[in-house]
């Protein structure tokens, strides 16, 4: 009996296992993870006889949730196609050079591209550019800026 529950146990853990692909980026588990049922068999012994009856019982089993996390070199790979590979370019010849910037300075600039707040004669073509940028997108976004 040891057997079949050490080989039920096996089975189920390696249904379970990583796949073994690797990605290159940086991983993280959600703060809160998703819940699944699971149909578990389960063997129960009914007498002394040794009569073993299948009952069949569900598990909460926590499955994780991985979100593939962004860094700021990666999202700012869309933006250096104008202001440059290091921020040292006057985008089309018309906005500042943001090279140098802090990071509130870059913030405050790319959250008011979003609501309408912020911008000269670039700023319906970056408003375009930040309205797919979450707030996390944009903090990480504005720390890299800053250390261009």
């Amino acid at each position: 009996m040891k057997i079949i529950i050490l080989v039920a146990v096996a089975l189920f853990l390696l249904g379970c296992s990583d796949d073994g692909s690797k990605s290159s980026t940086k991983q993280e588990v959600a703060k809160e993870p998703a819940v699944e049922v699971a149909p578990v068999v389960v063997e129960v012994v009914a007498d002394e006889n040794a009569q073993v009856i299948q009952e069949e019982s569900t598990e909460v089993v926590e499955v994780a949730q991985v979100i593939a996390t962004k860094s700021g070199a990666d999202l700012f790979k869309v933006c250096s196609s104008c202001h440059g590979a290091n921020g040292e370019k006057k985008a089309l010849n018309k906005s500042k050079i943001i090279q140098g910037w802090s990071e509130v300075q870059v913030s405050t600039a790319l959250n008011g591209y979003k609501d309408g707040s912020y911008g000269g004669a670039m700023k319906g073509l970056m408003k375009s550019q930040v309205t797919k940028l979450s707030d996390e997108d944009i903090e990480i976004l504005a720390k890299h800026i800053s250390g261009l």
